[in-house]
């Protein structure tokens, strides 16, 4: 009797010291103008909705026995035994119409002079020190290596997207700040000056220094907290100068809304897309690899490289089984794939399609 009360109070306990910290962490923070927020035409019961009913409730019953105990601890395979290859990232030699991924959703890349990185995650992918931290890589870097950073894309506001930490660290380098609708009050909250921050609605456009970006439809969810789950928008982009067009995708599933998409802004020169996270008890918001070619094929672009994938272990699959899978569908169709090592500086002509993940 006494050990089953000792046991509800140390659970009675730990739930009050997780919403405390929920409520007072500025890494959980959201607080935007709600009278404002009603005013967006996808707003309806203080959430945002998806254009086509799409369903965010993790159906973890479908998971087998080994997937469950997958998902909870790192199984075998789940993680790199070795140190991940990486090159070692010189800041002066990233020239214009050239990029470099960092790994999972980070890019950097420099168009018409101007520096722009998306989802800047340098550290774990977790609201919680120490877990669900990067795997290891031969070479290192830090937000002291990267050039002053003049605009900051956020995609939305999940952990391994919108880091806390890394935009504390960057923010006396950027310049602007582009970011989903209301996704302006993290950062306000963290101390960003709100005069540097951009928001942007579906389909809103705007150009900076002659490089326009298209901010699309996505079919996902947001929030850092239970208690405010599609509180703030989620969203992919394209963007393009005279030279170059550029389409990154994100986390999603297909919706036909992609189709007037690509008849309104292809043909692309490169897409960036997503390829992880993915399993059958949540497939509404992460595709499979090879839905992903299919997209591929829908976009025609004339180069495809897959990102989202080997930073962190946020599934039941092991670390490389979602680039193994993604590259043997796009070899079986003759898709052009790029493969550069993380932090490889690259450009459309001069790109690396080795296996490298093979190599250790």
């Amino acid at each position: 009797m006494y050990i089953l009360l000792i046991i509800i109070i140390i659970i009675i306990i730990t739930v009050i010291i997780w919403l405390l910290f929920t409520r007072i962490a500025p890494v959980f923070w959201w607080n935007a103008d709600i009278s404002e927020l009603e005013k967006s035409k996808n707003y309806v019961n203080w959430k945002f909705k998806n254009l086509v009913e799409t369903s965010l409730n993790f159906k973890l019953g479908e998971l087998d026995k080994n997937e469950k105990f997958s998902f909870l601890f790192s199984s075998k395979g789940k993680n790199p035994k070795y140190l991940l290859p990486s090159k070692s990232f010189e800041k002066n030699n990233l020239n214009n119409a050239q990029f470099s991924w960092f790994g999972h959703s980070t890019i950097l890349m420099k168009i018409n002079n101007k520096v722009i990185i998306s989802d800047p995650v340098f550290n774990n992918a977790s609201p919680i020190p120490f877990s669900f931290k990067a795997f290891d890589l031969k070479n290192s870097i830090k937000i002291s290596d990267l050039s002053s950073i003049d605009i900051v894309l956020i995609t939305h506001d999940h952990y391994d997207h919108l880091d806390y930490k890394t935009i504390k660290e960057l923010w006396n380098n950027v310049w602007i700040y582009i970011v989903p609708l209301w996704v302006k009050a993290h950062l306000i909250k963290w101390g960003i000056d709100k005069n540097k921050i951009q928001e942007m609605y579906w389909y809103d456009k705007i150009n900076i220094s002659d490089i326009n970006f298209i901010f699309t439809p996505s079919r996902h969810f947001s929030g850092r907290n239970l208690n405010n789950r599609n509180s703030t928008l989620w969203w992919w982009w394209i963007i393009n100068n005279n030279k170059q067009n550029i389409y990154i995708s994100w986390d999603w599933w297909y919706f036909d809304e992609f189709k007037r998409i690509w008849e309104n802004y292809w043909p692309f020169d490169i897409a960036f897309i997503e390829n992880w996270s993915y399993n059958k008890a949540w497939s509404d918001i992460h595709m499979f690899p090879e839905q992903w070619i299919q997209v591929w094929l829908d976009l025609k672009a004339k180069l495809l490289l897959p990102i989202h994938w080997g930073k962190f272990d946020l599934s039941t699959h092991k670390w490389d089984e979602p680039i193994n899978r993604f590259i043997k569908e796009a070899e079986n169709k003759n898709i052009p794939v790029a493969t550069p090592l993380i932090w490889e500086i690259f450009s459309l002509e001069n790109f690396s399609n080795n296996k490298w993940w093979l190599d250790f």
